[in-house]
Order: C-alpha cells, then sequence, then structure tokens
C-alpha cells in the first residue's frame, strides 16, 4: 500500500498526459485483434503462394522421372508449413516498415 501511495503523490514527468496516456494504449490494444487478423492472412497467403511452388516442382520432378525412367538425385521437396511463421511478423505502428539485415552484420528497422 505504501508503494501504491508513493506512485500516486510522485510527481507527473512534464508533458505527460494521463487520459491521453491510457487512450493511447487503448487504441492500441484495441488494434491488436485486427492486425492479429491481417499476420494470419498473410501467413495464408504465404501459404498458399508456397504450396503452389511445392506442387511445381513436385511436377517438374515426376515430369523428369517420366523423360528419363530414373529417380533425380536429392531428397523431394519439403511441403511448406502453415500458419504464421516467425518472418511472417508486422510492426504495429508502421505496416511498411521491415527488419532487414544490414551491411556489416546485423538488422535495422526499414522501409
Amino acid at each position: 500500500m505504501a508503494k501504491a501511495e508513493a506512485a500516486d503523490t510522485a510527481d507527473i514527468p512534464d508533458g505527460m498526459s494521463i487520459p491521453e496516456e491510457l487512450a493511447l494504449r487503448e487504441g492500441a490494444c484495441a488494434s491488436l485483434p485486427k492486425r492479429a487478423r491481417r499476420s494470419k492472412r498473410c501467413a495464408k497467403e504465404r501459404y498458399a503462394r508456397e504450396l503452389a511452388e511445392h506442387e511445381a516442382k513436385l511436377a517438374a520432378r515426376a515430369d523428369k522421372i517420366a523423360a528419363t525412367g530414373k529417380k533425380p538425385g536429392g531428397k523431394p521437396p519439403q511441403p511448406p508449413t502453415e500458419g504464421p511463421q516467425p518472418s511472417d511478423q508486422i510492426n504495429l505502428t508502421d505496416e511498411e516498415s521491415r527488419i532487414m539485415p544490414v551491411a556489416g552484420g546485423g538488422f535495422e528497422q526499414c522501409l
């Protein structure tokens, strides 16, 4: 209780408005379900694209087997995985922004 009372009586930093901060945070929380739906939709689009590429590779492999009569070397292509991947992330403040590798190593948030 003492910590709560101390926090209540502490000075508010200059330029900070608690009602504005609360409204900002509530707005951010309200937009999370919308952004989650967008992330899932992007993941479905990626999966459909990767599945089409996978099927094309399998068809090319089958054509090669039919033409030569021999099994091609190497492992068959792996099917894509469904659902959001770590690379399917979106920036909550700027949807156009992405994490990109930079020269000299490391990563940076870029447009």
